[in-house]
């Protein structure tokens, strides 16, 4: 419905304003079904944020593919700690990737963890609510997998404000 469209561009104008002010410690969690714009909306923050700022927007996927590669060429440490200083990180489509326990615990825990600790933003975009993840990310199927994913889960939940996509975008 227009409410829910309403109240997510009112939610991603607020973080817009609140980083430009220096106070958006808390980023953003569009969820919803495939095609309710929510990349749309993440471009319209890069678009309007990357000016001024150190903005990474990252198709997810590409992300994970991006690291496993960068490990024969020395580049894999330098990646990570852009991820984890740049003003502004965005992570699109996170849930359609194959994630594996490697980047989910050496890659992703750490970017989520100094992320929080540094009080700088994050924006997700995901098909999935984010306690869909937990099942996402828990790919070893068993206890300690499933922890690991809980911890990733609590981060996402403690960096992010949820805003729920649940009608095609028309422009």
């Amino acid at each position: 419905n227009s409410e829910e469209r309403n109240e997510a561009y009112l939610k991603v104008s607020r973080f817009i304003d609140l980083f430009k002010e220096g106070k958006a410690n808390k980023g953003l969690y569009l969820h919803g079904k495939y095609g309710t714009g929510k990349t749309y909306l993440l471009s319209a923050i890069v678009e309007e944020l990357s000016s001024d700022y150190k903005v990474y927007f990252i198709y997810f996927p590409d992300l994970v593919r991006s690291m496993k590669s960068s490990i024969s060429t020395n580049e894999l440490e330098a990646q990570v700690t852009a991820l984890k200083t740049c003003d502004l990180l965005i992570f699109d489509d996170v849930g359609s990737e194959n994630m594996t326990p490697w980047f989910r615990d050496e890659i992703l825990a750490p970017i989520l963890q100094f992320r929080l600790a540094s009080g700088l933003p994050l924006l997700i975009s995901s098909n999935f609510p984010q306690q869909q993840l937990l099942n996402i990310m828990a790919v070893g199927n068993n206890e300690l997998d499933r922890t690991k994913s809980m911890r990733i889960v609590h981060r996402i939940v403690q960096l992010t404000e949820t805003i729920s996509l649940n009608i095609p975008y028309q422009p």
